[in-house]
């Protein structure tokens, strides 16, 4: 199991969860936790030269690594409202036909707690102005076979991508 938490978010007290579980329950308080995966989407976005647009973390985890447009679903948002969402905060851009690949699972190390995030991955096109804002320092297309693997973020994510841009399909 992945170490979430080292203490009870409830009573602040030391956790010892039992190795391969999906929840924990504090021996002190009785809070009981179920370990789930955060939701999140991105989008793999091809110009007009058939090239896929990857953005550079400008934010920890990660900051200076490559990675795809997106981010965490809010509250009370489906994934393809959050993913429109993530596009206009992150490159100020509309994408459309967007087509669900597939997902994966992926670590999210943030301060002191391991995330565990689910990302739900579109494809689509786009074309016009990017405005890199929020989370992205930079942006730069890449050519199908230079995908910055040895550089890209979430190594699981981009496994995802990789087969997607050899197959064209995942789902």
């Amino acid at each position: 199991m992945i170490e979430v938490f080292k203490f009870c978010p409830n009573c602040g007290k030391p956790l010892n969860p039992e190795k391969n579980s999906k929840f924990f329950d504090c021996s002190f308080c009785g809070f009981h936790y179920y370990i789930t995966s955060y939701p999140t989407c991105g989008a793999i976005l091809e110009n007009e030269n058939g090239e896929i647009l990857m953005v550079e973390r400008k934010n920890e985890p990660k900051a200076g690594f490559w990675d795809i447009p997106g981010g965490f679903v809010d509250l009370n948002e489906n994934l393809e409202t959050a993913l429109t969402r993530e596009l206009k905060e992150e490159l100020g851009i509309i994408a459309d036909r967007l087509i669900y690949i597939g997902s994966s699972t992926d670590l999210y190390p943030y301060k002191d707690v391991i995330y565990i995030t689910i990302c739900a991955l579109y494809s689509g096109k786009i074309s016009g102005k990017i405005y890199p804002a929020d989370d992205v320092a930079s942006y730069k297309f890449f050519d199908k076979k230079n995908f910055p693997k040895s550089k890209f973020a979430f190594p699981n994510l981009g496994k995802l991508i990789e087969k997607y841009l050899h197959t064209r399909r995942v789902i």
